[in-house]
């Protein structure tokens, strides 16, 4: 169900917004009052308009200096009306009374980091430099840094450059999104990464692949990671990076893009973990007392996330140093987790129950973003707006009403601190001014802020000789945290000691030596003596340590470190993210790992094995050595032990992802597997035979099995799963031969099993005869083989049938399913899609005219018991609530129950005014000819995953695909009032506002 909108004059918006009245919320001064937030903390007005309006970001530089970014043209502006503040607090009473321009001109600016003598600004599609070199307060020396990154819906432009402890700069990216009704505005989806500038410095493809970037401007060094995330990211102390996005709020990503990329045939749908322990859509408690939008006892569900930011302060209590802080703007509130370690990666769970750390009973209030400070206080920036969502998503009633840009003259920054903490600003920092010496010991600062600056202070100065003083303070120094960051900084002044890298690999501090070894990673090459004492690191106790091991050896061609990989790989085998670690070394000896595997992991079932031999086989068959794959295959046909059956059924049907070509299996080899087609054999091991004698193209030349396959499939005494797989031999066989059984099983009163894979088998028939026969027997079939027969239509020929069909009321149009239908609106055959938008496109005109008469719905009182009915008959095919009672097609719905009926009808009866966010309906093309339809759910650095309408996942290289191309059309289906009456659309919205 899209979450909306239309198209819409962006000039005429601001128009209105220029010519109505402002209104406005509580005052700057009457807002706390508005607050509840978690006891033992207070939360205190630091800046407010009209010193600032619209603030996004900011940073308060090693001298003291307050900058504030204000994206005020959010969310249809783009004629350049930024800015950068600076600000200051003159008479010292902790709140800001003076602000001045720092820099003006920009577009939609999303974020701030302290860079040299100025500030580096993300402000697609260009990160800035910005410097004052005379010191008057304004900036005016302005370069391009790097250049290229789409200028897509404000909400997902790359934002947030963060100074990493490795020295790079991180910068968030994701996606661009396809815009409906925007497109004179947001249509750029990017160009080529690149530094202006500098033709021989290294590029990335478009948008960075829409995945986030670390560049460094002194090196001109630049790199796509391999993770993405909306508006925000963090970094724990130990350096692991954190992301965000909408309904999904806290996500891990686990493994570096350079990891990833060492073996080009490891498939790997997503390097982002997902931590929640309560799930996505989850309840939060706002307390907002708006009845435009929901009631003080309303429970909703998160929408919005955003600035996610650990704790790194040392201000607050000590159970706060594992927490991370959501802004949720659509709710007015701030969102906390606990995060505990959980094997390569962590989980969250909720840190309060029942409540949040911070909400306002103010609708206006708007929390976007947060900023540890020197003192250790949270600094949260408040874009303070009535209308937070973009226009793509809104009513018309909100659009129109003029209330777009309603407090775009506003906002305010609050300081959260525990109770009882004084309120100067940062006044008198003169970090700027500090000796090297003084920054050094600043690497020991317990806040974040002082260790960051005075790292890259450091880093910056490139002082040779700091060098002596910054090793003996990294041998001398009890604090871990000093440790890294002494390291790193020594890292980044070109100096590697190993001796202190040899330390740290026996520090106490699991994070300590976790660092060590990505230290010694990159230098490697100069100092191969390192793999030995990397190899002795095996048994480390902590599992990311294990973890960043087994990614680091991964580097090192040599017989000691592949049997430590193995060992470190088996040790934790049932760790997803240590399969992947193992599989993607760039020296993986892929049969070797398998002969050991079956020797080690196969006497004993569990899930974590059976994937790993799932993803090895797989390895192993888009490696495509044919001597390989044949070992394999002979190691499984000559092991007749049953108990065995678990792993070789699974490492056969990940052999057949190889092609033919590479399967070139011997005859005795070829007549062992078609041996495993018997009643007593494992059913999955069976299976998996089958589908390996199939990819090696041994049906077209064998009738080894035909005959048997016809006695099987015929016999009713056997069990339906073997007669299935007759079928399915039948099918590859010469199919025409074997017509009639196939027709004949269809027909008769047999089990879904057989009608399914029947309908398969005629479907690999040529022609049109057999859809044909399928549009004659309709009535005859069950609901289940009608959506089975749906896929066999899958030629030009087919299709145009299939429509005609629907045209002739032979066929129910609902029978199709709505992304069924989107792809034939879409074909890129001129007969089939105008043909298909002939007969299966709603009427727009037809969907304003049902919208007036849906009207008097709204003042009809719903049932939920009778709702969840309707939902099931209607939308659990495409959607769930609270991630259940459906499909995960498009979006959950419990996102957006506390909108008002209005809203929800008319994304129910208009869904293609707008696709929603991450729901656009994508066909890709593989480089073989095989076309995929779904919605891209995962992204990696070398993936794609796409699911479909029956929640089924497909994981594409992106090597293999040669097009791709979003859908206009919203993947929800028009028409659905045809379905449903006006009382059945009062309990639909009474069920969803529910969200049970």
């Amino acid at each position: 169900m899209t979450l909306l909108h239309n198209k819409f004059n962006w000039s005429y918006a601001l128009l209105v917004a220029a010519s109505c009245q402002q209104q406005s919320g509580p005052s700057s001064t009457e807002i706390i009052s508005t607050f509840q937030i978690e006891d033992g903390f207070q939360i205190e007005l630091v800046a407010s308009e009209p010193y600032i309006s619209d603030p996004v970001a900011m940073e308060i530089d090693e001298f003291g200096r307050f900058y504030v970014v204000e994206m005020s043209g959010y969310p249809l502006d783009v004629q350049g009306n930024g800015r950068v503040k600076l600000l200051s607090d003159e008479d010292g009473d902790g709140i800001i009374d003076k602000s001045q321009v720092f820099y003006d001109g920009l577009v939609l600016p999303t974020g701030i980091m302290r860079w040299k003598n100025g500030i580096l600004l993300t402000d697609p599609p260009d990160v800035l430099y910005l410097e004052d070199t005379d010191g008057d307060g304004a900036a005016d020396k302005k370069e391009i840094v790097l250049t290229g990154f789409a200028l897509s819906n404000p909400q997902h432009n790359f934002n947030d450059p963060t100074y990493g402890l490795d020295n790079w700069i991180y910068l968030a990216n994701e996606g661009t999104y396809q815009s409906k009704g925007f497109e004179d505005l947001f249509a750029d989806e990017g160009k080529e990464i690149y530094f202006p500038g500098h033709p021989n410095a290294p590029k990335l493809p478009r948008n960075a692949n829409d995945l986030n970037v670390r560049f460094n401007p002194d090196k001109l060094t630049l790199e796509m990671l391999s993770g993405y995330t909306q508006f925000g990211q963090a970094f724990d102390r130990w350096g692991h990076h954190f992301l965000t996005n909408n309904s999904r709020h806290l996500f891990h990503e686990v493994m570096g893009a350079q990891y990833l990329m060492r073996n080009q045939h490891l498939v790997v749908p997503s390097d982002r973990q997902y931590l929640p322990d309560y799930g996505i859509g989850f309840e939060i408690y706002p307390i907002t007392q708006n009845p435009e939008h929901q009631l003080l006892t309303d429970v909703g569900a998160i929408t919005s996330s955003s600035g996610v930011t650990w704790y790194l302060g040392d201000l607050f209590p000590e159970s706060y140093q594992n927490v991370t802080f959501i802004a949720e703007p659509s709710h007015n509130l701030v969102h906390t987790d606990n995060v505990y370690d959980k094997g390569a990666t962590f989980g969250s769970k909720r840190h309060l129950e029942n409540r949040e750390f911070l909400a306002s009973t103010d609708g206006w209030f708007r929390p976007v973003n947060f900023y540890i400070g020197p003192d250790g206080s949270m600094y949260l920036l408040d874009y303070h707006r009535k209308i937070i969502e973009h226009p793509e998503w809104i009513s018309e009633e909100v659009l129109n009403s003029g209330d777009l840009y309603q407090g775009n003259d506003k906002g305010r920054i609050f300081r959260i601190s525990p109770k009882g903490t004084p309120s100067p600003l940062a006044g008198n920092i003169t970090l700027g001014d500090a000796n090297d010496d003084e920054l050094i010991d600043q690497l020991q600062n317990t806040n974040i802020w002082w260790r960051r600056h005075a790292q890259r202070l450091l880093v910056d100065r490139q002082n040779a000789q700091t060098v002596t003083k910054l090793k003996e303070f990294i041998k001398s120094t009890a604090s871990a945290l000093g440790m890294v960051h002494g390291l790193w900084t020594l890292d980044g002044l070109q100096v590697f000691d190993k001796e202190l890298i040899q330390m740290a690999f026996n520090h106490f501090e699991p994070g300590v030596r976790e660092n060590a070894i990505k230290i010694a990673e990159k230098h490697r090459e100069d100092f191969p003596e390192l793999s030995g004492s990397l190899v002795a690191m095996k048994n480390d106790p902590d599992p990311k340590v294990r973890f960043q091991l087994l990614c680091t050896l991964g580097y090192f061609d040599s017989e000691e470190a592949s049997d430590a990989s193995r060992e470190l790989l088996f040790q934790d085998i049932e760790d997803p993210w240590m399969q992947i670690a193992g599989l993607s070394s760039g020296y993986l000896d892929a049969l070797d790992l398998y002969k050991h595997a079956t020797k080690v992991l196969g006497l004993k079932e569990s899930k974590g094995k059976k994937t790993f031999f799932s993803n090895l086989t797989k390895t192993i068959a888009k490696e495509g050595n044919a001597g390989s794959i044949r070992q394999v295959v002979q190691t499984i046909v000559n092991d007749k032990s049953k108990e065995n059956n678990w792993w070789q059924a699974v490492s056969l049907r990940g052999l057949s992802h190889a092609g033919a070509t590479e399967l070139s299996l011997t005859t005795s080899t070829l007549s062992s597997l078609a041996g495993f087609f018997s009643e007593d054999t494992d059913a999955g091991l069976r299976s998996g035979s089958l589908e390996l004698l199939n990819a090696v193209g041994y049906f077209k030349h064998s009738q080894q099995l035909s005959i048997k396959a016809v006695s099987v499939a015929e016999d009713d005494k056997l069990s339906p799963e073997y007669r299935a797989d007759a079928l399915k031999v039948l099918g590859w066989y010469h199919p025409p031969d074997h017509e009639d059984i196939f027709q004949n099983i269809l027909t008769s009163n047999q089990p879904f099993i057989l009608h399914k894979a029947a309908i398969i088998a005629i479907g690999e028939i040529e022609g049109t005869d057999p859809v044909e026969f399928l549009i004659d027997n309709w009535k005859e079939l069950t609901p289940q083989a009608r959506d089975a027969a749906i896929n066999i239509f899958n030629t030009n020929p087919r299709r145009l049938l299939l429509i005609e069909a629907v045209e002739n009321a032979q066929i129910q149009a609902s029978t199709l399913g709505w992304p069924r239908t989107v792809g034939l609106l879409n074909s890129s055959n001129d007969e089939v899609r105008d043909k298909a938008r002939a007969v299966l496109q709603g009427n727009e005109s037809a969907s304003d005219s049902v919208w007036v008469e849906y009207q008097s719905v709204l003042a009809m009182e719903g049932s939920v018991v009778n709702g969840a009915a309707i939902f099931k008959q209607a939308c659990s095919n495409c959607h769930q609530i609270s991630g259940k009672n459906g499909v995960p097609f498009g979006p959950d719905l419990s996102a957006i129950r506390n909108r008002d009926n209005a809203g929800i009808m008319v994304d129910i009866l208009k869904p293609n005014k707008s696709i929603t966010d991450g729901y656009e309906l994508w066909t890709i093309t593989e480089n073989n000819g095989n076309t995929y339809s779904g919605m891209v759910v995962q992204e990696s650095v070398n993936s794609l995953t796409l699911r479909n309408a029956i929640g089924e996942e497909t994981v594409i290289l992106r090597a293999d695909i040669e097009s791709m191309s979003a859908s206009e059309i919203s993947a929800m289906p028009e028409g659905l009032h045809g379905q449903i009456d006006k009382q059945e659309m009062a309990d639909l919205l009474k069920y969803i506002k529910s969200g049970n």
